[in-house]
């Protein structure tokens, strides 16, 4: 978290629970690269997408700079992708996945994204989990969607 007041009210839980808690800000990670086997957002990609899709592509790719090859970025989100719709034309899919994307080709990654969402939920009523997988790639980069209702 970046406020250091958020992370006081939970510091003794996760001390308990054998957390480390880090104060920090998400678009400049203080973490080795492929540091991590999983990185989870529980709103931060929501909340940021107000102030445009670049904080959020910077977010995302301190996210996939962290993440080994296999690792996982798992996003809650109230924002609820159209399977039938065009993805391309999706403003905050498109932030996410661009900054996803690898500027380095000799770190070229792929992405693997599983959507899980409730049947029958609207937009807001219940939250969708984004599962973006980084793969290796001998093609460059990519991303490979596959979409799971659950009952």
């Amino acid at each position: 978290d970046y406020g250091r007041e958020a992370l006081d009210v939970v510091r003794a839980a996760a001390a308990a629970a054998g957390v480390d808690l880090v104060v920090g800000d998400c678009r400049d990670l203080d973490f080795c690269d492929g540091e991590f086997d999983a990185v989870v957002d529980k709103g931060t990609v929501d909340a940021m997408i107000s102030g445009g899709p670049d904080a959020v592509a910077a977010a995302c790719a301190e996210c996939a700079r962290v993440l080994r090859h296999g690792g996982r970025f798992v996003v809650c989100s109230h924002h609820r992708a159209d399977a039938d719709g065009d993805l391309d034309d999706d403003a905050w899919l498109g932030a996410v996945v661009g900054g996803l994307a690898s500027r380095d080709e000799a770190d070229a990654a792929a992405w693997r994204l599983d959507v899980h969402t409730l049947a029958g939920a609207a937009e807001g009523d219940a939250p969708c989990v984004y599962v973006f997988t980084k793969c290796r790639s001998h093609r460059g980069a990519g991303l490979e969607v596959e979409f799971h209702e659950h009952g």
